[in-house]
């Protein structure tokens, strides 16, 4: 009986060690599992709230060992973040406040190239001011006076893309500068400088200039007509003087000044109402063979010699005004050799350039400051109305091309034109 009652007891004696056994063992389980558990937990929790729009912030959760230099280095790490969060902000802030105040409007092209966001600048400068800031289809811009930005936005820019442009919004007309810069991560950004105050600027002053070299040709023929006037009235009462002489004199001398006066406006008017470039397929080997001829024998010792390829020289320019040009540049050649001397007329093909030269071996060039000699009304003769150089060089210009002008080492003077992309084909 009593050893019935000994092994209950044991084995519930037993059964209890076990039982706390198992307790402190789960107790001691759970207790340095939390330890490890609840800053991994608290970091992932924080993770989390930062993926769903939160502030970044720090763990405050006390932490050992390895845990403890995991928190560490997590609240070191957001530290670094709200610092460089804070530049940023402070960068973007101080950006759109330059963008927002500067007179120079810029457009921000998405990565797509179909939508683009003005700053108040160039919202103004479209006409829109409402747009500032707000991201706007870029098809917005297909209205009248805005295509040509249009479509240079939509093509694919190479690195940098720069041009001249009118604007025309809200009856406003505006002449700007306008800089497109492909960014390396997608999208462009388009800086626009308006020039119209400076482009008006420049325009009142050349027409000032124009107006003073006018005043100037027109004044020197006046001197000698009222000469001629003075001198006729003076002898008019005078019975002892040859007053027929006299008058057919005076005549003659108001006539020729009067003559003067009138080229004088014909080449201004010419200038001023250079016709629009209309170029064609044409040969330019005749072109400048038929001008080469009317200089040939022109005057006794001075020779026009013509350098031209064995094929056909054929481009796609205007014949008339490019023959305009040539029969300029040779009168100015044959007016600066006044004895003796040549005339070389060439032209050659570079590529798909053509390239037409004019030498003489004359006087020379008083100066080779092109922006001088290509000025209206500038004349090294003493005579005429100095606007050939300047007719030649619009005519160069509107066909796309560059005049360069220079004395030659040898004497003389060398003018170069070259029309890039004129060339169509050589053919025998």
């Amino acid at each position: 009986m009593a050893r019935g009652t000994v092994t209950s007891t044991t084995v519930l004696v037993f059964l209890a060690i076990t039982l706390l056994l198992l307790f402190g063992t789960v107790w001691t389980g759970l207790y340095l599992s939390r330890r490890f558990t609840e800053p991994l937990l608290a970091v992932a929790d924080a993770t989390r709230r930062v993926a769903g729009g939160d502030e970044l912030a720090e763990v405050t959760i006390a932490a050992t060992d390895e845990m403890a230099v995991l928190v560490d280095s997590f609240n070191a790490m957001v530290r670094r973040v709200r610092a460089t969060e804070a530049d940023i902000r402070a960068s973007a802030n101080e950006m759109a406040t330059l963008l927002a105040t500067i007179p120079t409007g810029v457009l921000t092209v998405d990565a797509g190239g179909t939508t683009f966001r003005p700053n108040p600048a160039a919202a103004r400068m479209l006409g829109r001011p409402e747009w500032a800031g707000q991201w706007q289809p870029l098809n917005q811009l297909d209205r009248p006076g805005l295509g040509e930005l249009a479509r240079h936005l939509r093509e694919t820019p190479p690195r940098e893309t720069r041009f001249e442009a009118e604007l025309e919004s809200a009856g406003t007309a505006l002449h700007v500068e306008v800089t497109i810069k492909r960014l390396a991560v997608g999208g462009s950004v388009v800086a626009m400088d308006d020039l119209t105050e400076l482009v008006r600027a420049q325009r009142q002053a050349a027409w000032s200039e124009v107006a003073q070299r006018i005043a100037h040709e027109i004044k020197n023929p006046l001197t000698p007509i009222q000469l001629a006037a003075e001198r006729i009235q003076r002898h008019a009462g005078d019975p002892d003087s040859d007053f027929s002489g006299i008058v057919a004199e005076g005549c003659d001398a108001i006539v020729s000044q009067v003559s003067g006066l009138k080229k004088l406006v014909d080449s201004f008017r010419e200038y001023a109402r250079m016709p629009t470039v209309d170029p064609r397929p044409s040969s330019i080997s005749r072109l400048l063979r038929e001008a080469w001829s009317l200089y040939e024998g022109v005057r006794s010792g001075l020779e026009v010699r013509l350098d031209l390829p064995d094929e056909e020289l054929l481009a796609s320019v205007d014949p008339v005004l490019l023959t305009q040009a040539m029969v300029n540049l040779l009168d100015n050649s044959v007016a600066a050799i006044p004895d003796v001397g040549v005339i070389t007329l060439s032209a050659h093909s570079n590529g798909h350039d053509i390239v037409i030269g004019v030498s003489d071996t004359g006087v020379g060039l008083p100066t080779e400051d092109s922006k001088t000699l290509l000025q209206p009304f500038f004349s090294t003769k003493g005579r005429g109305s100095g606007i050939g150089l300047a007719v030649v060089h619009r005519i160069v210009t509107e066909h796309g091309g560059t005049l360069k002008i220079a004395n030659r080492a040898s004497g003389g003077a060398e003018v170069t034109i070259v029309l890039p992309g004129a060339v169509l084909n050589t053919a025998s």
